[in-house]
């Protein structure tokens, strides 16, 4: 019998950028392919996971954010009127965050080794400056909340 072991990455997933830009353009596309344009995620799955059923964080930091709702593995927001849903994952020693602005056709995937669990506030302040950027937004200044 082989070694059956193996060695994953933090939280055991294996991913690099090129895959994540691959699933982050399937999830804005609704399940299709981003080459091929086939369907490869039902479109009614893709909407079913980013719908909210129990809110999540009521009172926002800020007025440029809503309140986050919380469906099946992800939440979804307002950013300054640009609807946004994304998954993270934490545990000591990684933090992540795949989000995207579905219709705006952008997707942002940030991983980081962060202690302690939750990660650093600084993955968030990138996140929110590269919306801003790639959208065209007034830039909130978060280090002063």
């Amino acid at each position: 019998m082989g070694n059956t072991s193996v060695v994953t990455g933090p939280g055991g997933v294996i991913s690099n950028l090129k895959d994540l830009t691959k699933w982050l353009q399937t999830l804005i596309l609704n399940g299709r392919h981003p080459i091929t344009n086939d369907s490869i995620i039902p479109s009614a799955a893709i909407a079913k996971t980013a719908e909210g059923v129990s809110v999540f964080q009521q009172f926002p930091l800020d007025p440029s954010v809503s309140p986050v709702a919380y469906g099946l593995g992800q939440g979804s927001y307002s950013y300054q009127g640009h609807y946004i849903v994304e998954h993270n994952g934490g545990a000591v020693g990684h933090y992540t965050v795949i989000s995207r602005a579905p219709f705006d056709g952008i997707g942002i995937a940030i991983l980081t080794n962060a202690y302690p669990p939750g990660g650093s506030p600084l993955m968030e302040l990138v996140k929110w400056r590269l919306y801003e950027k790639a959208l065209g937004l007034k830039h909130v200044d978060w280090d002063s909340k």
